[in-house]
């Protein structure tokens, strides 16, 4: 009897140590960034019919631009202009899936920011950029569900109706699969 409380002491302590050690696996491959995330810089858009990804220079940004004045005509007097910018990206999974965006606004409106996976007739989800009171201070959106998503080549795109100077300057943002 002494021996099988001790063998079974033994099984579940070796069961447990496996557990923690597969929870482990499993969590550094949540986090692996080449497998399970995708940044995309904003100004690297696809395909955009407002906004500037070429001339709008923010020193809080990463990597120092931005897809500026996403909501707007470009130039002064930088009047409301409704339209998309759209991003390519390569899904390796079927998965649901998070979004977190980047962004600052230097603007007092209630526009929202629309996200959409494809040609698809309705958005994911959409967001209101919050004034950070400064076209140089950033803040992220936090993670927001998009929903499932299968594997293979996909599109995302920010849909907005537009606001005088702008509605965001769009930074990055990431993708993310939920846990």
């Amino acid at each position: 009897m002494k021996n099988t409380n001790k063998n079974l002491k033994y099984i579940i302590c070796t069961g447990l140590f496996l557990v923690g050690v597969m929870g482990i696996i499993s969590l550094s491959r949540c986090i692996d960034e080449s497998r399970d995330m995708i940044k995309r810089e904003c100004e690297n858009v696809d395909d955009y019919s407002v906004g500037d990804p070429n001339n709008v220079f923010r020193t809080g940004a990463s990597g120092g631009k931005v897809l500026g004045q996403f909501g707007c005509k470009g130039k002064s007097p930088y009047n409301s202009k409704s339209g998309y910018a759209k991003y390519n990206v390569q899904i390796s999974d079927t998965c649901n899936l998070d979004i977190d965006i980047r962004y600052s606004c230097n603007n007092i409106h209630s526009i929202s920011i629309r996200i959409y996976i494809d040609n698809e007739y309705e958005p994911r989800a959409n967001f209101y950029p919050e004034n950070t009171h400064d076209w140089n201070s950033f803040k992220n959106t936090g993670k927001i569900n998009i929903g499932p998503v299968t594997a293979g080549s996909h599109s995302i795109t920010f849909k907005t109706d537009g606001a005088m100077y702008g509605v965001a300057d769009l930074d990055y943002f990431i993708l993310s699969i939920q846990p």
